[in-house]
């Protein structure tokens, strides 16, 4: 435990920070570094190797940054402290914060604010930089919210205010931001970068008379030394730039000028652009003005051949989509945002929970054909499980990411991929996924490298090696092709075992398999099966047509179920239905009656019965049954499954329900997600309900719950549905076992 006498000299140490960090927003930095120095001293003389190791990273800052080396330096105080058995200090995680902010590592800065205000809730310099942060990544309503809180802390926190204007201004509102630069110069009147922000407001508002004078204010109260010499030559320049626009071209390219003169190098192009509008020597006006002969360089540059026409028709871009810059940019930073979300390296997901997630909708080729609009709009998908932190991809087809990302998983959670057969609504995002990872890979060291293990029917392996590259080993763990038969391992705990499929793909005929997967809970065991594309029988050729050989074995017999085994899950896919499943004018010859590719309806049916699983999931919908997906699986319980298992005197009777993108099943406890309740229920109570929701209303999604809550919550079961859609594509709950609040789109 430190001494009172550590305790008061880190106080001081604080509050000479605090000192420092005020100066040079009032342009003594040269003062400010005269504190940091003398603070560095007395922690040097006291023995604090901590916080003389801090304020060295902050004397760097103000003199030459270099922020690798600032973090380095901060990492080592922290290590000095933990060795001492010193406790964590929010202020040194604040400044690390803010050094991987500067850097431009947002996520890893938010990460270090948020340890900060574990250990001082009250830290509003880490709130209001978590907001920077925020900002920084394109999320201005979240950064406000921060810089709120710092506010409510402390009221008089005049950089808050600055950055709540900032932030205000990148949304578009300037008059907004205009009212918080305001705040903020009533507590700090001397602050000159507000000023200068408040003048490129004004300016946005096309006020550039008002601008100039706030442009000039700035001026007048930066001290003129070498210390604030950028600072300087950027009001300048935001001075010429709305002396240009209000048409004074002349003294925009004296105010251009005085830019160069303070920065050569950032303000080059500009004064170039400037001399060409006033049809000035931009090489003669340049010498000119920095008092010296070009370097090779610059010559170099300003005597490019185009540049001026460049430049013109840069000028031309900008100003085309002056009014719609902000807008495209913010949500072009969403995009960006939500897709390196989905390229970290931390998963959301936890690793103690087993999960099987239908990341699926219809099958087919629909969803590769573009809509007539948006809530028209088709999805496919696949199927994703998640068993004690591996994360096993089955089939990614058409919308698989899309799918996935909005169910809280990353990049990351993605160990195995397995393709069953060659069809495009199982493979078609199989390249996408690829070429994320060589992304995800790209500059990390070999160690740090994601590979996945790849396992392959022979047609899908035939189909997809044109886009593998053997001998890469960027992604590709291992490479390995499957048969009906084989066992392999996943993970501990998990086993897969091929099974036979009747279903003929683009590259052959009898390639194609199903799945078993048998996960173990220390003894407990749970039998997921997958059928995957299937006909009931094999196929034979009559007149160069296939048809269903009424005479071979029905594929549930290569399933090899024995009785006490039977699956807790069973994934069935239906394909579609045929008339010849259904009009009685066609004979009840099996070969004739039943859909050859595909198990349809009567196939459905059949491996029920005879596979008797807890729960048949019926997915692989054809999205022609848009319309009667929903009662075509009510009756098949309740007019076939039902009479035939009381029949029979069998139970447990299944229960049997159409698959979605709601479903989650929790394997461990044999349970499904009710939306109702919001908990996990036995999956011998499962219902289910279709939905309109009210962002796709011409989109039938189906919702699962109790049995017990449908009849008890029937009239408001859209409203427990559009809950679950919200809490599962804003964030992920821990009551859906992943780590508790960890995901925000």
């Amino acid at each position: 435990m430190p001494s009172s006498d550590r305790e008061k000299r880190v106080e001081r140490y604080r509050e000479l920070s605090r000192q420092a960090g005020d100066l040079p927003d009032i342009g003594k930095k040269d003062e400010a570094l005269a504190v940091l120095r003398s603070a560095r001293e007395e922690a040097q003389k006291a023995g604090d190797e901590d916080y003389r190791l801090f304020f060295e990273e902050e004397i760097e800052h103000y003199t030459e940054s270099n922020y690798d080396h600032q973090i380095a330096l901060l990492h080592e105080a922290l290590q000095w402290a933990e060795k001492n058995s010193l406790p964590p200090d929010f202020l040194l995680y604040t400044n690390l914060g803010a050094c991987y902010d500067l850097k431009g590592d947002h996520n890893t800065a938010i990460e270090w604010f948020d340890k900060a205000l574990v250990i001082n809730p009250k830290d509003h310099h880490a709130m209001r930089q978590r907001g920077v942060s925020l900002s920084e990544k394109g999320d201005e309503d979240a950064a406000i919210e921060w810089f709120d809180k710092a506010l409510a802390i402390n009221p008089k926190d005049y950089r808050a205010m600055h950055n709540r204007g900032v932030t205000l201004s990148e949304k578009g509102d300037e008059d907004g931001a205009i009212e918080w630069f305001d705040r903020a110069l009533a507590v700090n009147p001397n602050n000159f970068d507000t000023m200068r922000a408040r003048g490129m407001s004004l300016g946005s508002k096309g006020d550039e008379n008002a601008a100039m004078e706030w442009f000039d204010k700035a001026l007048a109260h930066i001290p003129q030394n070498e210390w604030n010499r950028a600072d300087i030559a950027r009001i300048h320049r935001d001075k010429s730039v709305a002396l240009f626009n209000g048409g004074n071209q002349e003294e925009a390219f004296s105010e251009i000028a005085e830019a160069l003169r303070g920065d050569s190098k950032g303000f080059l192009d500009d004064f170039v652009f400037v001399c060409a509008a006033t049809g000035k020597n931009p090489s003669e006006e340049a010498q000119k003005a920095l008092g010296r002969d070009l370097s090779p360089t610059e010559e170099a540059f300003i005597r490019h051949p185009n540049l001026v026409d460049i430049q013109a028709c840069i000028r031309q871009v900008r100003d085309a989509y002056a009014s719609k810059t902000k807008k495209m940019l913010k949500q072009k930073k969403e995009a960006e945002s939500r897709r390196k979300k989905f390229m970290e390296v931390v998963s959301l997901l936890n690793p103690a929970r087993s999960l099987f997630m239908v990341l699926r909708r219809w099958n087919s080729f629909t969803p590769a054909i573009p809509a007539s609009d948006e809530d028209e709009r088709s999805r496919g998908g696949g199927y994703f499980l998640w068993h004690r932190g591996r994360g096993t991809v089955v089939d990614p087809g058409y919308n698989f990411l899309e799918n996935f990302r909005e169910a809280g998983c990353r990049l990351c959670d993605i160990h195995d991929i397995i393709i069953t057969h060659a069809h495009n609504d199982h493979t078609a995002d199989f390249e996408s996924i690829t070429a994320l990872l060589h992304e995800f890979n790209d500059g990390k060291s070999e160690e740090k490298q994601k590979r996945i293990h790849l396992f392959l029917n022979n047609s899908g392996f035939m189909k997809l090696s044109g886009m593998i590259d053997l001998r890469d080993k960027d992604y590709i763990q291992t490479i390995r092709t499957i048969n009906a038969g084989d066992t392999f391992p996943l993970s501990d705990g998990a086993e897969v075992r091929v099974l036979q499929a009747f279903h003929p793909d683009v590259v052959s005929e009898d390639q194609a398999v199903g799945l078993s997967f048998l996960l173990d809970f220390g003894g407990e065991k749970r039998r997921l099966l997958l059928t995957s594309d299937t006909g009931l029988f094999p196929q034979k050729r009559e007149k160069n047509k296939l048809v269903s050989d009424g005479d071979g074995r029905e594929i549930w017999e290569h399933y090899g179920v024995k009785e006490g085994e039977e699956p807790d899950l069973m994934l069935i896919h239906i394909g579609s239905i045929k008339d010849t499943e259904l009009k009685d004018d066609y004979p009840p010859t099996p070969s004739k009656a039943c859909y050859p590719q595909h198990l349809g309806i009567i196939g459905t049916a059949r491996l029920i019965e005879e596979c008797r699983p807890r729960l048949a999931v019926v997915s692989e919908f054809g999205e022609e049954m848009r319309s009667f997906r929903s009662s075509l699986i009510e009756g098949l319980q309740s007019k076939v499954i039902n009479p035939y298992f009381k029949n029979k005197k069998i139970s447990p009777v299944p229960r049997v329900v159409p698959g979605d993108l709601p479903f989650l099943y929790d394997a461990a406890q044999n349970a499904f997600f009710c939306c109702v309740t919001e908990t996990w229920a036995p999956t011998k109570d499962i219902g289910f309900f279709p939905v309109n929701l009210k962002d796709s209303p011409k989109e039938t999604v189906i919702f699962y719950a109790r049995r017990g809550e449908l009849k008890r919550h029937k009239s408001n079961l859209k409203d427990y549905a559009e809950k679950m859609c919200d809490r599962r594509c804003k964030y992920v709950a821990e009551e859906l076992g992943f780590k508790k609040n960890a995901f925000d789109l």
